[in-house]
């Protein structure tokens, strides 16, 4: 369009490490690099964190989670369908399949000629390859608090980390 008032956005990701050994990385689009910048690493350094170089500690992975008890059934369709699946489980009512983000509309495209339509997550997202829980209190309020302030920014689009909920 004409004009030139558009406004242009810029997607950022930041990795940071957190209270009690917690990892976070923070996915940001921004008309502001640098306002996004300031406000993530203030309030990191505000709950006792850092930036600094975490991506490793995670593995893109696609997600789909839904209702069902025939975890068997959807892992051999997907299989079948020749889709790149990490894992299928199955728990209390649910199935989890984990696929390789590239597999990602492949295996929705299969789910869904099983007639599997909604999901109660279906995304791309970063899993923690080592988990862990926060035993002290402290340090878990602390990162708490620190979730919160990432999600109040308005920049700030996603954050994963290894803190088991």
């Amino acid at each position: 369009a004409k004009g030139g008032s558009a406004e242009s956005y810029t997607q950022g990701r930041y990795e940071a490490f957190g209270p009690g050994g917690s990892l976070l990385i923070i996915d940001s689009l921004t008309d502001n690099s640098n306002r996004a910048l300031v406000e993530i690493r203030t309030s990191i350094t505000k709950k006792g964190g850092h930036l600094g170089s975490t991506i490793f500690n995670f593995t893109q992975t696609g997600l789909f989670v839904f209702k069902g008890n025939n975890r068997d059934e959807v892992e051999e369709n997907l299989i079948l369908s020749d889709v790149d699946v990490r894992e299928v489980t199955e728990e209390d009512g649910s199935i989890e399949v984990l696929v390789e983000p590239s597999a990602f509309g492949q295996a929705r495209e299969v789910l869904g000629g099983m007639g599997i339509s909604e999901f109660d997550v279906a995304e791309i997202t970063f899993l923690a390859n080592d988990p862990i829980e926060l035993t002290d209190p402290e340090d878990k309020r602390k990162f708490d608090a620190l979730c919160d302030m990432l999600d109040e920014l308005q920049d700030v689009q996603n954050v994963y980390h290894n803190v088991k909920a």
